[in-house]
């Protein structure tokens, strides 16, 4: 019954982000994955930095579901992840002896903190599915380990990585627990072989298809140099976010540190859990430190052990309260409960905010407006099939046009990111498009002509700070001077037509 709870729960709290459409990076991994399943292989013909679990989860998901469109589809991973991840926190804890009233809240709490917008973004992120697979992990090592336990764990645990690097923390977590029940040498072996057969399995995959190399390059290469050109603006961008994703949040704090304190006193099972979770957050909070940069959907890859910490604390208290002349029954719930009030204010909150202004990473109306009104022009310019190029970064625009893309790039930024852009990468670029030249070019830099935004293409303005701002792009600049011309500036965003169309 949870369960079927908690679906409802998370699908009621994510559904502004289905109406609206998919975020930035969740429309990257919709566009990619609908080109892999058209035959491009992964990272050579249809790029992202992303590792290739999200892909595989989605294209498994549109198989299943693409009846119901493809942003649909990746959608209900996000709804199905998040409830998962819920009702296996409250598996968790029943599992210590936590009350039922404590398992609850904490599983509800992950949802409602988990699914609303200013932290999901909508849905379509890689942090619940990779979150989903480590908490399975989890469960499996609060029960009875065996050798087919072992293995089980060992190839969840690469796959949460190979969904979302994120989720490496969970490795620790994890397999520090498994180690702290017994059997050091033959668990370490059996997680390892679980964990070395699906990596070897995909990598193997990549192999055979040829984009081994591509793969290192993206997702090694690039992300080293996206790192280091966020390294200055990455925390000055995110001060705001930040703050959101820690008051949205707080719910889950207070009960949790209690739940430190109470499962580390106790010892046992409760012991090594409770600090298999602060392992969790600690490392996360080290890694994303790392990183230089932060956004609200990092907050997904905590709230697990988080509220497994508070499912300890609130039960804590409820033992204390039955053991003294503290308030009646009824008010002890409420008080219990608590935590889960705040929690889907804050979600009514994000819910509120995701409406009127998007998501750090989201859609706001009026740039729904503005894609829908290029959409229509470009219908007008183009036949079903002809092939575009959005200048800029705006993927979205390009499953709203639902067309072929005509580069292997669905947004510009490594193109624009120092340290990983070359003469050679722009040229490579060009070449694609002088072989097969896009019937339109839609200039999605920035709100309306001469506003800040992207590098310009024909049109001058200034730059938006954003760190990957490396000009080299002169010659697909020169490229569309001489063989494209400016029919009109839909919405603020100038389009370009092919000369001999």
């Amino acid at each position: 019954m949870l369960l079927l709870v908690l679906l409802g729960l998370s699908g009621l709290i994510l559904l502004p982000g289905l109406l609206s459409g998919p975020s930035l990076d969740a429309s990257v991994f919709v566009s990619v994955t609908g080109r892999m399943l058209d035959g491009a292989t992964l990272y050579v013909d249809a790029w992202d930095h992303k590792p290739p679990g999200i892909f595989l989860i989605e294209a498994g998901s549109r198989l299943a579901f693409g009846w119901l469109g493809a942003w649909p589809s990746a959608w209900l991973v996000t709804v199905a992840s998040t409830a998962l991840t819920g009702w296996l926190v409250a598996v968790v804890a029943g599992r210590i002896g936590v009350g039922r009233l404590a398992q609850w809240v904490a599983g509800a709490g992950v949802v409602l903190a988990s699914a609303q917008p200013l932290i999901s973004a909508g849905g379509g992120m890689t942090e619940p599915p990779a979150t989903a697979l480590a908490v399975v992990a989890l469960t499996l090592a609060t029960g009875r380990i065996r050798a087919v336990t072992l293995l089980a764990i060992g190839a969840l645990l690469a796959a949460s990585v190979l969904t979302s690097f994120l989720l490496l923390p969970a490795v620790v977590a994890v397999g520090g627990l498994v180690l702290a029940r017994g059997g050091r040498l033959g668990a370490v072996a059996g997680l390892a072989l679980g964990a070395g057969l699906a990596l070897a399995a995909v990598v193997g995959w990549l192999a055979l298809t040829g984009a081994l190399p591509a793969a290192w390059d993206a997702l090694v290469v690039y992300n080293a140099a996206y790192r280091d050109a966020n390294a200055v603006l990455g925390f000055a961008l995110s001060r705001a976010v930040i703050g959101w994703t820690l008051l949205l949040t707080l719910f889950v704090i207070p009960p949790a540190a209690l739940g430190v304190m109470a499962g580390l006193r106790e010892g046992g099972l409760r012991g090594a859990l409770a600090a298999a979770c602060v392992a969790w957050i600690v490392v996360e909070l080290v890694l994303v430190m790392l990183q230089g940069r932060v956004f609200a959907h990092y907050a997904v890859a905590v709230l697990a052990p988080a509220a497994v910490l508070a499912a300890l604390g609130l039960n804590r208290l409820a033992q204390r309260w039955r053991a003294s002349a503290g308030p009646n029954r009824r008010v002890r719930r409420g008080m219990l409960a608590a935590p889960l009030i705040a929690a889907a204010l804050a979600s009514l909150a994000g819910m509120a905010a995701k409406g009127t202004a998007g998501t750090e990473l989201g859609v706001a109306p009026v740039r729904l407006a503005r894609i829908d009104a290029v959409r229509e022009a470009v219908e007008q310019l183009a036949g079903a099939d002809a092939a575009v190029l959005v200048w800029g970064n705006e993927p979205r625009l390009y499953l709203a046009l639902d067309r072929p893309i005509a580069v292997r790039y669905p947004y510009f930024f490594p193109l624009t990111t120092p340290g990983y852009t070359s003469a050679a990468l722009v040229d490579e670029t060009l070449d694609q498009l002088r072989a097969s030249p896009p019937r339109v070019i839609v200039d999605a830099g920035s709100p309306s002509p001469g506003a800040p935004g992207f590098l310009p293409l024909l049109i001058d303005r200034p730059l938006a700070a954003t760190g990957r701002d490396a000009d080299l792009l002169d010659p697909i600049r020169a490229f569309v001077a001489t063989r494209y011309h400016l029919v009109e500036v839909v919405d603020g965003w100038p389009v370009y037509v092919l000369n001999d169309a």
